[in-house]
C-alpha cells in the first residue's frame, strides 16, 4: 500500500502543530539534502528549517554569522531570522562542508 508522504510533507510545510498557518519560509532537512539549493525571503523574513528526514541536521552559516541549534532531531525545528538583505551560504555539519559540497544551501534575502 503506498502512503501519500508528499502530501503529508506539503501539509507540514504549511501547518504546524497547533493546525494553523504559519508565517515564514521552510527549509526542509532530508537526508542528507535541504530541499532546496536556493531559498529566497524578503528582508526580515523567518526562515523555519524543519527536519523531514530520520538523521539529525542542522544548518550553520558558512561565514558562522548564524546557526540553528547543533543538532535538529527528526521532527523538530528551528526558526532563523534574517533581518539583513544578502546572501547567505549555509550547510548542514553532518552531511555537508562549509565550501558548499554535500548538504549545503543558499539562502537570498531582498532583492
Amino acid at each position: 500500500m503506498r502512503r501519500p508522504v508528499g502530501r503529508l510533507l506539503l501539509l507540514a510545510l504549511f501547518v504546524g502543530c497547533t493546525g494553523e498557518p504559519r508565517a515564514g519560509s521552510f527549509v526542509s532537512m532530508i537526508d542528507n539534502a535541504f530541499n532546496t539549493p536556493v531559498t529566497r525571503v524578503p528582508t526580515g523574513a523567518r526562515v523555519i528549517f524543519m527536519n523531514v528526514g530520520g538523521n539529525p541536521h542542522n544548518a550553520v552559516a558558512a561565514d558562522s554569522g548564524w546557526s540553528t541549534a547543533v543538532e535538529i532531531k527528526p521532527g523538530a525545528e528551528e526558526t532563523v531570522v534574517f533581518d539583513q538583505p544578502g546572501v547567505y551560504h549555509y550547510y548542514c555539519t553532518f552531511h555537508g562542508t562549509k565550501d558548499g559540497k554535500g548538504m549545503a544551501g543558499v539562502i537570498v534575502v531582498g532583492d
